[in-house]
């Protein structure tokens, strides 16, 4: 479980596809010192295992489902930097709202208007999860 909240970012600095899978190396922020094999992190949002590190690296393997719900590729993923975020303790408070990171569709930016000093974003979904969206929810973007 995550809160939503973007601890920090990070380019990606590496990627390889072979056999359908997508293998990502990230840059690893200094302040990522407790993590662990197997920890899930949210990174742009969507939860990944990671599968392996070092101290310079953090490494994550996406799979068919992950590449497709997530519209990732080789070609998008590199150069990028992404958001990062450890899973929570639930010993911690919580500063957001509990996500799963999960990926259920993809929304289109439909409109980003100013009003005063905000902006106001308008996200299209498919009608196959308009159901789960009601007033006040919370929804990760």
């Amino acid at each position: 479980m995550f809160s939503g909240i973007i601890e920090t970012t990070a380019p990606i600095t590496a990627a390889l596809e072979r056999a359908g899978v997508l293998q990502c190396t990230i840059a690893r922020p200094a302040n990522f010192d407790d993590i662990k094999h197997g920890d899930s992190i949210a990174v742009d949002g969507v939860c990944l295992t990671l599968e392996a590190f070092d101290l310079n690296s953090l490494t994550f393997a996406l799979g068919p489902e992950t590449l497709r719900v997530t519209g990732w590729t080789l070609q998008n993923v590199l150069d990028r930097v992404v958001n990062l975020e450890r899973s929570l303790r639930l010993n911690d408070r919580i500063h957001g709202h509990l996500v799963t990171g999960h990926v259920d569709a993809l929304g289109t930016v439909q409109a980003l208007d100013r009003e005063g000093e905000t902006l106001r974003l308008t996200i299209g979904i498919p009608q196959t999860i308009a159901p789960y969206i009601w007033p006040k929810g919370s929804v990760a973007i």
